[in-house]
């Protein structure tokens, strides 16, 4: 059986955080019927009536099962629009993703994480999972804030895929490319196959130029990907995937396009001839594990320094005020009193914010706790699949090997 996956990053936040987002959701309604997928998996869905228009479109285009979250804050920005039948749903929300006082990103507020549908289809159920993970914001190597946070992402989807037996394919936004560590962490962690390198197909996601990236030079980058997995007795073989809605439209007269990003159709073979497992490489666990030390560790360095800040401005508005209270209450003296007290107010603010964001750090160690005990357990995973003798897959008895694709794979 072939199955055919579309994803796409919709970039539809509310006006005017986005362009046109209404009118780009009918667009990409519109196609739906033609592009002719299986199952669709949306990421940036943040607007209810971008939601909505989706949702309706999609039932018109025969896609009559529908995942989402309800609301915009907290909502996950994931919608996923089937016409095969979705057999049961859940939701992982990120441990770790942002900060509170990152308002401009949103990402804390977000509520990003895993979506995972299984699908009823002729060959057997298949695992769905869409995510969005967070991005660089340009900080790159040792100075990039969010590497602890994204390689966090990257262990909890590998652990949701532990705990699924049946064949599985992933997609969404990534915010990596190829040549990063998150990515060489994921694929090391969860065995998963990149489907347009195994079809030796990379083409760029982000698209440089008009209408909504004129600024950004070209190449661009690929970090939209389709990712899959063998099932224990079946196998997912990559037989073809494009590049879709890429294209320049036009809204009310302008050049416009469907998203900030272009959409992935893949097709994929359903094959229980071939079923592979790779045991998570134990070098992926020790790159992992550095990496959430390095998180910690800056974590910690955070506190250290807002404690200092909160100690130091609770001290200072505290001799001011005791200062101004005992100054007399003569038109000298209030504005004496004016002129401590009113920084003693700031340093008193200062001392609460500082407090506040303690209690943030102290929310974000705690994320890294449970990580690093689902990246233990992944450890283990490994460890007894390397004291199995060179037994390199698990569930079918063969010796690990990379799924082998389609010779006919290509462009739709």
């Amino acid at each position: 059986m072939r199955l055919r996956v579309l994803t796409l990053n919709a970039w539809a936040l509310p006006w005017p955080l986005t362009d046109e987002p209404n009118a780009r959701m009918e667009a990409i309604g519109e196609r739906l019927g033609s592009l002719d997928a299986d199952v669709v998996a949306f990421q940036e869905v943040w607007s209810p009536p971008a939601r909505r228009r989706l949702i309706a479109a999609g039932r018109r285009a025969g896609y009559d099962e529908v995942w989402s979250k309800p609301g915009s804050i907290g909502a996950s920005g994931m919608l996923v629009l089937s016409r095969l039948p979705i057999r049961e749903s859940r939701f992982i929300r990120f441990s770790l993703c942002g900060f509170p006082q990152d308002i401009t990103r949103g990402d804390y507020y977000g509520g990003k994480g895993i979506a995972i549908v299984t699908l009823d289809t002729p060959a057997g159920p298949v695992a769905l999972l869409s995510t969005h993970l967070i991005p660089h914001y340009g900080d790159y190597g040792p100075d990039d804030t969010y590497m602890g946070h994204r390689i966090s992402e990257v262990v909890e989807l590998a652990d949701a895929l532990a705990q699924i037996e049946i064949p599985a394919i992933v997609v969404g936004d990534f915010n990596f490319t190829e040549r990063e560590p998150e990515y060489e962490v994921l694929i090391g962690l969860s065995g998963l196959t990149d489907v347009a390198a195994a079809l030796e197909w990379r083409e760029v996601t982000i698209v440089p130029g008009p209408p909504y990236r004129a600024n950004e030079s070209p190449p661009g980058v690929r970090i939209d990907y389709v990712f899959a997995r063998d099932g224990i007795g079946r196998a997912v073989v990559p037989h073809s995937i494009a590049r879709v809605l890429d294209e320049t439209i036009e809204i009310e007269g302008k050049p416009a396009g469907y998203s900030d990003h272009a959409g992935l159709l893949a097709e994929l073979v359903l094959d229980a001839t071939r079923p592979v497992r790779r045991p998570p490489s134990a070098e992926a666990v020790a790159q992992a594990a550095s990496f959430l030390r390095e998180g910690r560790g800056n974590a910690e360095r955070r506190r250290h320094d807002q404690r200092g800040l909160a100690a130091g401005g609770g001290v200072v508005a505290l001799a001011a005020f005791g200062s101004a209270s005992i100054a007399p209450l003569s038109r000298r003296g209030l504005l004496r009193a004016a002129a401590i007290g009113l920084p003693a107010i700031a340093l008193a603010s200062t001392a609460g914010v500082g407090w506040l964001a303690d209690r943030v750090v102290a929310d974000e160690l705690a994320g890294y706790d449970k990580v690093e005990r689902l990246l233990e357990e992944i450890g283990r995973a490994s460890a007894r699949a390397a004291n199995r003798d060179g037994i390199g897959e698990v569930g079918s008895g063969r010796a690990s090997e990379a799924p082998q694709s389609d010779p006919r794979g290509g462009d739709l």
